[in-house]
């Protein structure tokens, strides 16, 4: 089963707290937000924005969950989310 994609697909940041210790989540959804409300058909956390090389396993995991929460919370379902949480390689 082949999935087709068209319009708009943003990469987006991972913001943080603002002492850099934990992944910050309403940032995230506000950015989300932002992002579906100006016209973007669907997202793309953790891809080439470069952070990626610097978050922890559970922080990747956190970032994945924030994006994408289960549906029946997900006030954004309306966008599709691809998760491309890359991590660096020797």
């Amino acid at each position: 089963m082949s999935i087709t994609f068209t319009g708009i697909y943003a990469a987006c940041i991972t913001p943080f707290s603002s002492d850099g210790s934990e992944i910050d989540t309403a940032g995230i959804s506000a950015q989300v937000e932002h992002m579906i409300s100006n016209g973007v058909h669907g997202l793309v956390p953790g891809s080439s924005t470069g952070e990626f090389t610097a978050l922890t396993v559970a922080e990747r995991k956190a970032c994945n969950r924030t994006f994408k929460p289960p549906t029946d919370v997900c006030r954004w379902s309306r966008a599709p989310v691809r998760s491309r949480q890359q991590r660096p390689s020797s």
